[in-house]
């Protein structure tokens, strides 16, 4: 990996989702541009291991979201039973929206019609799902969480999406990082 080249994420991106949807059993290895080390262990398609700084799988996220460019190296793995971290859609859904904003690359209609490939059809924005989203905004940034929502909820993208978005708007990176991983959890539980 520190012989190679910097190249844009969505090569990760698609790498993952490539993994993913074969089922594969891979270890991707990752040096941001920002100094920051990921790992991330997929067994069967399924996102078992991550680690950045801890095992807390949204470090792993931001770190990949707060970078332009990566090395990485994906390397084969034994197939091993062990619970998912977190869904592997939800996570490539996590990663892939942030490039949207980021990526000279990807336009956003085609960075959240990507995202939209992944999202699993039983995860969608139900007025249940915004209010519980408001909810927990609210946790964070008082009344102004209901306007903040509603606002990023109108304009029709996948929740793993809309929860990045409201997570950026949010002021302090305490804040967002509390939101996006409460919020992540609903849509793995819910």
């Amino acid at each position: 990996m520190a012989a190679g080249n910097f190249v844009q994420k969505q090569l990760l991106i698609d790498q993952v989702q490539q993994a993913i949807l074969a089922q594969d059993s891979v270890f991707f290895s990752i040096l941001t541009d920002m100094k920051r080390s990921v790992l991330l262990h997929f067994s069967m398609g399924q996102l078992i291991h991550s680690y950045c700084r801890g095992r807390d799988v949204t470090r792993a996220i931001e770190a990949i979201n707060e970078c332009q460019q990566l090395k990485f190296t994906r390397s084969k793995g034994q197939p091993k039973e062990a619970p998912e971290v977190m869904q592997a859609h939800v996570f490539l859904g996590s990663i892939g929206s942030e490039m949207s904003e980021t990526s000279p690359v990807v336009g956003l209609a085609d960075a959240y019609s990507f995202v939209s490939a992944v999202e699993p059809e039983s995860v969608v924005m139900t007025a249940a799902l915004q209010e519980k989203l408001v909810d927990i905004a609210r946790d964070y940034i008082g009344l102004v969480a209901d306007m903040l929502v509603v606002d990023i909820c109108s304009q029709q993208h996948p929740p793993s999406a809309i929860i990045e978005k409201i997570a950026q708007a949010m002021p302090a990176k305490a804040q967002s990082d509390a939101f996006r991983e409460r919020a992540l959890a609903l849509m793995v539980t819910d």
